[in-house]
């Protein structure tokens, strides 16, 4: 049989009797070419290209214009804009040391002074500094039209390639947004201590066994460990409801109580192991009482999707004096999740615009700008746990 994919008109009776036996069970599995009878998308075109993109042919029977919208992920970081704030400021208060009372140590002849001064000790943190960058797109009136046999097709032309420009930008902002999630965990796991719950190695202690990361994922070993982790995070998440020291950085001298409603609280989960603590052990019990508050959200990889549970980045970190410093690189595998506050970590779009540039009467054609400004920002003062299965 010839190649469809060469323009010809095939004669199928034969391939048909093939499959039909071997569906039907006439006869036994044949090896079959599929290759020859399946109209393949490619990229080889037998007929003569529009002359300046080079890639429309230039006989039409009927266009397929692939177009789908892409709606970009983590879009539980993203914050209010403050359209106008180059410099933001963020002040907070350190508690101070209640003094003895006065009433049961008064001395005869001597009073007591009520209007001695207690300055408050606040801590203000800065947050400076934008993201920019651009792209754009050309569209053209006159050279595209030989390949298109309709004013409709011309719209559905030019709306797929407006599509895939937005589909980029949404793309560019999860990925933004992504990074600056493994940035964060990366910040967390170098401050370590109560930051990061060693979920393998807590459970060990806790029940006297020697589970390693394969070993935790096998049968009875893995719906009892889901079960104490599901407890544990909601131990954290309890926790971090009080308010205390615990979860954040603290600046010498300015050491600030935090605490995380559970309305306050974003828990951010790795897809594939969340699936298996659902279908495999907890169905359905995930979303419990205990979290039904938490705005929630999964995701398929932390940052590269060829190693999905991996973050390798180097963080940017506070030194004790609440300095900004750059941390030591963090390659961390085997991440399931990270619980922290609202305030903890947030994306604000300062400008996101697009702008047509004057016709070009010469060239025929016109571009199409899109400019954004973008801050991505972290407070590691406020309330902040990742888990990880090591």
């Amino acid at each position: 049989m010839a190649d469809v994919n060469t323009n010809v008109i095939n004669q199928a009776a034969t391939l048909l009797t093939s499959i039909y036996n071997q569906v039907s069970g006439a006869t036994a599995i044949t090896p079959t070419d599929t290759g020859s009878f399946i109209s393949l998308a490619n990229k080889t075109l037998t007929y003569g290209l529009d002359p300046i993109m080079g890639a429309l042919s230039t006989i039409i029977g009927r266009t397929i214009f692939s177009n789908r919208p892409y709606r970009g992920k983590l879009d539980i970081l993203n914050v209010t804009n403050q359209e106008f704030a180059w410099h933001n400021r963020k002040i907070s208060m350190s508690d101070s040391a209640p003094i003895d009372s006065a009433v049961y140590g008064l001395t005869n002849g001597q009073s007591v002074d009520q209007q001695i001064v207690k300055v408050p000790n606040t801590l203000q943190l800065n947050i400076y500094g934008e993201n920019a960058y651009q792209d754009f797109y050309t569209l053209f009136e006159q050279q595209v039209k030989m390949s298109l046999s309709s004013p409709d097709e011309l719209v559905a032309f030019l709306a797929m390639v407006t599509q895939n420009c937005m589909d980029k930008i949404e793309q560019a902002d999860e990925s933004f947004r992504r990074f600056a999630l493994a940035g964060y965990i990366g910040a967390l796991l170098t401050y370590n201590g109560d930051r990061v719950v060693h979920c393998l190695t807590e459970y060990n202690t806790a029940t006297g066994q020697q589970l390693t990361d394969t070993s935790v994922m096998e049968g009875l070993n893995f719906r009892s460990f889901v079960d104490w982790l599901f407890a544990r995070m909601m131990t954290v998440s309890d926790a971090m409801t009080e308010r205390s020291y615990k979860y954040h950085f603290n600046v010498t001298g300015h050491t600030v109580m935090r605490h995380s409603p559970r309305e306050m609280q974003r828990l951010i989960m790795y897809a594939p192991f969340a699936h298996l603590m659902v279908n495999r052990v907890i169905a359905n019990t995930f979303n419990a009482k205990a979290f039904e508050q938490i705005t929630s959200e999964m995701v398929n990889f932390w940052q590269a999707l060829n190693s999905p549970d991996t973050i390798n980045v180097t963080p940017g970190i506070l030194n004790s004096t609440g300095a900004k410093t750059q941390g030591s690189a963090v390659n961390q595998a085997h991440v399931l999740g990270v619980l922290f506050d609202r305030d903890a970590l947030g994306v604000s779009i300062f400008d996101k615009s697009f702008g047509t540039a004057p016709y070009n009467e010469r060239g025929k054609y016109r571009n199409i700008w899109y400019s954004s400004t973008q801050r991505y920002y972290a407070d590691h003062t406020e309330n902040g746990v990742v888990f990880v299965l090591d």
